[in-house]
């Protein structure tokens, strides 16, 4: 997909494959496949864990570190319950919470291997800033390069838009008396 959005006519059928395109491909496509899940909150690549504490506390700064997961992968973390201050430093979250009574779990992007687990959208953003990595090596146009990353851009848009479906989140006409009673409000854009 990534090279078509070039224009180039060459299509990779085999990974292995030694012409030039398809070795500046698969150069490319794992460090932009973990770029493009870094970049959004993508429900496809969403993992919770509970982290175990570290025995080495950190040298200063915080009170406790945990190993961030390998087994899925973790790209980056998105939220932490109880929700706390932390720094990621390596592949270490450092903070202050003491994990003696109560569990501490992150909510993280994990890095996708298998393209089945991707969503569409997902799938679409991948090639299409695949196509803005590799275009400049395979076809010498960097304005062509800059409209490609905009149109990735324009996907990671669509991508927000199409995440809210999948949140259920809060009624807000349940919450009618709290947020100082705009029912009538919120039914009437329904």
């Amino acid at each position: 997909m990534a090279l078509h959005r070039i224009g180039s006519t060459a299509t990779i059928t085999d990974l292995s494959n030694t012409d030039k395109a398809s070795v500046i491909c698969n150069d490319a496509y794992e460090a932009v496949r973990d770029a493009v899940l870094e970049d959004f909150d993508w429900k496809c690549a969403s993992y919770r864990k509970v982290l175990a504490q570290n025995a080495t506390a950190p040298a200063f700064g915080f009170d406790y570190q945990y190993d961030l997961p390998t087994n899925p992968w973790c790209l980056v973390v998105r939220e932490s319950y109880p929700e706390t201050y932390y720094e990621i430093e390596g592949r270490l979250l450092l903070n202050d919470f003491d994990n003696t009574d109560e569990d501490f779990y992150i909510r993280y992007t994990k890095r996708v291997t298998d393209p089945t687990e991707l969503t569409f959208l997902c799938a679409k953003a991948i090639a299409w800033r695949l196509a803005a990595e590799v275009c400049y090596a395979v076809v010498q146009t960097a304005s062509l390069q800059k409209t490609i990353f905009d149109e990735y851009r324009l996907i990671l848009d669509e991508a927000m838009r199409s995440n809210q479906q999948f949140d259920s989140g809060t009624d807000e006409r349940q919450n009618s008396s709290t947020n100082g009673g705009n029912a009538e409000w919120i039914n009437a854009g329904r």
